[in-house]
Parts: structure tokens; sequence; C-alpha cells
């Protein structure tokens, strides 16, 4: 099993959920709303539509995540265009502060999760990653468009 990346991934996912979901809890959000939260505060002001191509979230589990944020005050909604029907989502001042805090924490799993790794390691990890990222929406797309085998 070690040379399937299938379920390397998969354990890493889970393993790093363990190490990183208590961070999460204990600033009173989900995974969900942190992808929301990380996603708007690089590229705010975005519409909810935006941020569904940014995070790996379908339009429903955005909707939700943005609902709640919402609610617990992270983030706010504005109009931006002059028709007003465009709504862009920004982060609050408390948005801003429990994503810094959160980030922190984060930060500090991943430093003590990869200290044996040279940065060379770290740089090649992290461009790995992204090519695999890249080649599965690629995969993804081309199995969306395939005609049906079935037909």
């Amino acid at each position: 099993m070690k040379e399937n990346l299938h379920y390397r991934l998969s354990m890493l996912t889970f393993l790093i959920g363990k190490a990183t979901l208590p961070i999460l809890i204990a600033h009173g959000i989900s995974n969900h709303q942190w992808k929301v939260l990380g996603a708007l505060y690089k590229i705010a002001p975005a519409t909810a539509q935006q941020l569904t191509g940014l995070v790996t979230l379908d339009k429903s589990a955005v909707s939700r995540a943005v609902a709640s944020l919402l609610e617990l005050e992270l983030i706010r909604r504005k109009s931006i265009a002059a028709d007003g029907r465009t709504m862009h989502l920004f982060l609050t001042p408390r948005g801003k502060a429990v994503y810094r805090r959160v980030e922190a924490e984060l930060s500090a799993v991943q430093a003590a999760i990869t200290t044996d790794i040279r940065a060379e390691g770290l740089s090649f990890l992290f461009a790995s990653l992204d090519s695999i990222e890249t080649r599965l929406k690629a995969v993804i797309s081309a199995q969306a468009c395939a005609p049906d085998a079935a037909a």
C-alpha cells in the first residue's frame, strides 16, 4: 500500500484531520468554514460562486459554510455591482482575527510534522502536490466530458 497514492493520501487526510480538527473546534468553526475563511482571507472580496471554484467543496457545501459564517459574524455580504444583484463576501475584523489565530496554530502543527524535512524537500513536496492536483482536475474534467459508456 506504500506505493498506492489513493491509499496514502487518504491516510494522510485522515491523520491531518485528527491533528487539526481540535484546533478548528476550539475556535468554533468546521473544516468547510475554515476553507471558506482561508479563501476569503486571500482573495476577498469574492462571490460564493468564485469560492466554489477555489475550494474543494461543492456549491451546496460552500453555501452552508457561508450561511454559518454570516451567522457567526465572521464574514459579511455587500453588494458591489451597481444593480445590487451581485453579493460579495468579506471577512469581518473578527473573521480576520479568527483566521490569523487558527492559521498560526495550524502552522505550528505543520512545523511539528515536517520538522525532519529540509526546506528543499518541502518545496518539492508542495510542487508535487500542485502537479497532482492539476492532473486530477484534468482527469475529472475529462471524465465529465466523456460520453456515457452505458449509452
